[in-house]
């Protein structure tokens, strides 16, 4: 399994570094602190949600399959339909994304699921021993 895991989380870390290009593409360009930490607290609450709601579908489960978490967030279609959704406002929606509040969107949007699909699949392993899931292979 690790020879499928492996690759995705390789792409998820190139496309996290990415985000965090964009991120300070964008906010390089301004000069209010206050702009900067509200956009920083947005992904950050961003990515703390998208982990809970993400874990919180196998709180239920007395038991998984060993990789089924890490897959989840790994391989989510929803994820990928996002970051190709900001990477596509990224490089084609400059002339939209005209308001302050637009700008830091894609990389809102990047920077949640490839830091959410890497720390969901490092997590995994704890959230199962939290809420008592079994193991199967």
């Amino acid at each position: 399994m690790g020879l499928i895991l492996l690759p995705l989380l390789i792409l998820w870390l190139g496309v996290g570094i990415y985000a965090i290009r964009i991120g300070y593409q964008v906010l390089a360009g301004t000069s209010q602190l206050s702009y900067t930490l509200s956009v920083g607290a947005i992904a950050m609450v961003a990515l703390l949600l998208y982990l809970y709601f993400g874990f919180a579908q196998f709180k239920g489960n007395k038991e998984l399959w060993a990789f089924e978490i890490p897959m989840f967030f790994a391989a989510n279609k929803l994820a990928f339909g996002v970051m190709f959704l900001g990477l596509l406002l990224h490089w084609f929606g400059q002339g939209m994304l005209t308001s302050a509040y637009l700008k830091p969107l894609p990389f809102i949007m990047i920077f949640t699921v490839s830091f959410g699909a890497m720390a969901g699949v490092v997590l995994s392993d704890t959230f199962m021993a939290k809420f008592e899931i079994q193991k199967t292979h």
